[in-house]
């Protein structure tokens, strides 16, 4: 356990410590507290010294925290969000909820639901921020990260918002013209997501060839689902994103597997703010609509 010297460490030391044990990078935590690489690194050094204890293992450009890095950056969370919110304090929690998540699915299946969503918080205000990369959770602002992984962020507390499934799509155009049997597509009607694996939906099958020769890939899923629709093709998509789609009847099933996708859907936010009444109220409804989402889609 680190024990503080008599001597406090600097401010700067332990934000620029907490900075880069959340991100697991002095670059990000650079960028996030408008220093450089270099003055992040001498700043945890010093830490390090000073409490005589290494925080952060260092193996080439990976950082990984270390048993006592874990439980300081667990100790530190909270103090440095009340010292920030003591000299904040007029700035309203409510005008702050930041909402973090994939472009796909902010494009595909939190859009569509957020009328519902602002009838639900009446008042609601509302910041939400798409990339590919993990978003960072600065300390200082009530953010909630929509993620699409294991749950396993180190200083995240995260919580499970549902079970995805993978299913086989195409157009009911494609269907006509290429049958139901996907051995029997050819490359040209596959539209392939570069991070959708055939295994993770039919282990016990052989990938066809043609899904691996796929005249179309993509890394955006929410794209991909759309080039399916555009060019009257088939492919293997997430539930979420296509259910839109399906439910338009822009795409049909072309099997009935519904196969558990390989990871979940999470909330994330830090342990700090997990009692903050509007982020309550926000992950709240968020669990409601994918519960109401997993009952219309998945039920029986």
């Amino acid at each position: 356990m680190p024990t503080l010297p008599n001597r406090m460490p600097p401010l700067q030391s332990l934000q620029a410590f907490e900075a880069s044990a959340r991100h697991l990078s002095f670059s990000r935590a650079a960028e996030e507290m408008h220093l450089t690489h270099g003055a992040i690194s001498r700043q945890v050094r010093g830490l390090e010294a000073q409490l005589g204890e290494r925080l952060l293992a260092r193996v080439g450009p990976r950082l990984s925290l270390t048993p006592a890095g874990r439980e300081l950056l667990g100790r530190l969370g909270e103090p440095l969000l009340q010292l920030r919110q003591a000299l904040q304090p007029d700035v309203p929690a409510s005008e702050r909820l930041e909402l973090a998540t994939l472009a796909s699915f902010a494009s595909l299946w939190l859009a569509p639901r957020l009328p519902a969503l602002r009838e639900a918080l009446p008042g609601l205000q509302l910041r939400v921020e798409t990339h590919y990369a993990l978003s960072s959770f600065p300390p200082d602002r009530p953010r909630l990260g929509l993620r699409y992984g294991s749950g396993r962020w180190p200083g995240l507390k995260a919580t499970a918002l549902m079970q995805d499934r993978l299913v086989l799509l195409a157009t009911p155009a494609a269907l006509r013209r290429h049958g139901r049997d996907p051995a029997a597509w050819p490359a040209s009607a596959w539209v392939r997501h570069e991070g959708t694996l055939w295994e993770d939906w039919q282990p016990q099958a052989p990938e066809p060839q043609g899904h691996r020769d796929a005249a179309l890939v993509w890394n955006d899923a929410a794209a991909m689902v759309q080039a399916l629709v555009a060019t009257d093709g088939v492919g293997l998509a997430r539930l979420s994103l296509a259910a839109g789609a399906l439910a338009a009847k822009k795409l049909r099933l072309a099997d009935a597997l519904l196969a558990p996708a390989p990871m979940r859907y999470w909330l994330v936010t830090r342990p700090e703010y997990a009692r903050h009444a509007g982020l309550k109220a926000l992950a709240a409804q968020l669990l409601v609509m994918a519960g109401a989402w997993e009952a219309q889609w998945l039920a029986g």
